[in-house]
């Protein structure tokens, strides 16, 4: 199983074949020396036929030229998604046992290759007391296609590791993303089985195609189910279009349900083409545009009206643990809106259209106040709170306004329709943003707002 990238480079090189490609491709999302880095690869390993070229200064190619895809690479393109007969190496990490059952954890995962349909493709490699030179020269020696990391984590996102006197030492989200950024050629998933670790798998995903972490305290037998699960999934033989990984995760996640109903919604699952489409996003935004959105602290709201409010900060930043409500002021009338957050944890959320915040979202005026609408029973009417942010950091906001609407009816943006099973629909699952995302590029006009706010005490 090669990565995302190297099936992009063997994808495009196929469509000159059986021409050669003459020079290195443009990859969306990859930077020139990011391809040009995975066509050494492939080359090297037979994937690709390619004409490098050198400088004086440099022991790795520069540039490629007369790029063909060589019968490996045919014969790869044309196995199934994630079917690959190439051997899969898993390295496992564990840490800092402080009374978790990291062994019978390891040991479940090699019971699990050990039944898969597909087990001869596996190779299973551990290292345990890790510290971080233990991880760092484990991960560039084994060169791993998965790295599961089983142990501790803390609040902040850390992983716990050891010193070498065998003290706890954390290590940041923003260290492992330095370090993973160093294996993109071959590391496709990261599994970090520790408690808080969402936060790091967020930070991760930048760089790595999928990464699994945790966003609360996860109990023993959760986590184990969780692991034997993902390896089940991984080892079972699927359909030639689907997704290889998320079959995993969704395997482990019934595993996880069937043990203990209550952690099912610890597990999370991070792409890396889901934040990529969020910095598209951003990109495509009005620079000129300016704020679009108002911070109202401690206001009165009686039936969703809004009474004489207090306000102490600026209106670009949100006090935490205080009330607020937010202020949408747009010019454009009689067009579409769908606003979409993204929280300090990094988690993605349609705020409009939603049963939670704005049920229309069509635009008849230029501000438009949202507030959290608690759903009551079918007797009561809904009633209005105002909201409250309990973390610091940033809070992203994305505005689209669009001339017609979206097909709520479309099965792939049935989310769209305000639901009370689903209050503030949630983007990070399934292919939510990626769906929304193809539908506005069918549409003639559509336009992008974007704005922080910061979350301050």
């Amino acid at each position: 199983m090669l990565s995302d990238l190297s099936n992009k480079i063997l994808l495009e090189a196929n469509k000159f074949a059986p021409k050669d490609l003459y020079k290195v491709p443009e990859i969306e999302g990859y930077s020139h020396d990011q391809v040009v880095r995975e066509i050494y690869l492939l080359e090297k390993d037979g994937y690709l036929d390619a004409l490098p070229s050198y400088t004086q200064e440099n022991l790795y190619p520069i540039a490629f030229q007369n790029i063909k895809i060589t019968r490996k690479g045919l014969d790869f393109l044309n196995t199934p998604m994630g079917q690959s007969t190439q051997q899969q190496k898993i390295l496992i990490l564990t840490a800092i046992p402080h009374g978790l059952r990291l062994d019978k954890e390891t040991q479940k995962i090699k019971d699990a290759i050990r039944r898969a349909t597909r087990r001869d493709l596996f190779d299973i490699r551990t290292q345990t007391a890790v510290r971080p030179e233990h991880i760092r020269r484990a991960i560039a020696e084994e060169r791993p296609q998965i790295v599961h990391f089983c142990g501790h984590g803390l609040e902040d996102g850390s992983l716990l590791l050891e010193d070498e006197e065998g003290k706890d030492k954390p290590v940041s989200p923003e260290a492992l993303v330095s370090l993973f950024n160093l294996h993109i050629n071959y590391v496709q998933c990261v599994l970090l089985n520790a408690c808080y670790s969402e936060k790091a798998a967020m930070e991760i995903s930048q760089c790595i195609d999928y990464v699994i972490g945790m966003n609360n305290p996860i109990q023993d037998g959760a986590a184990i189910a969780f692991a034997q699960g993902f390896y089940d999934g991984l080892g079972y033989k699927i359909s030639d279009n689907q997704d290889v990984f998320q079959r995993a995760f969704d395997e482990a996640m019934v595993a996880v349900k069937m043990e203990n109903l209550s952690q099912s919604k610890i597990p999370v699952l991070k792409k890396k083409k889901i934040n990529q489409l969020w910095q598209k996003l951003i990109n495509k935004s009005d620079e000129k545009a300016g704020d679009f959105i108002k911070v109202i602290h401690n206001p009165r709201v009686s039936g969703g009206i809004v009474g004489k409010a207090i306000n102490t900060l600026p209106t670009q930043k949100i006090r935490l643990n205080s009330d607020f409500i937010i202020q949408i002021s747009l010019e454009s009338k009689n067009r579409y809106l769908i606003l979409l957050n993204q929280d300090v944890d990094g988690k993605i959320f349609c705020i409009c259209p939603s049963f939670g915040f704005a049920h229309n979202w069509e635009l008849s005026r230029k501000n438009i106040n949202l507030f959290m609408e608690i759903p009551q029973c079918p007797d009561y009417p809904t009633t209005w709170e105002t909201m409250k942010c309990e973390k610091l950091g940033t809070e992203h906001f994305i505005a689209i306004l669009t001339e017609q609407p979206l097909d709520k009816e479309a099965k792939d943006l049935e989310w769209l329709k305000p639901s009370r099973d689903e209050p503030i629909p949630s983007l990070d699952k399934d292919e939510r943003l990626i769906n929304l995302y193809n539908s506005l590029e069918k549409q003639k006009k559509w336009k992008v707002y974007y704005q922080r706010l910061n979350v301050v005490k």
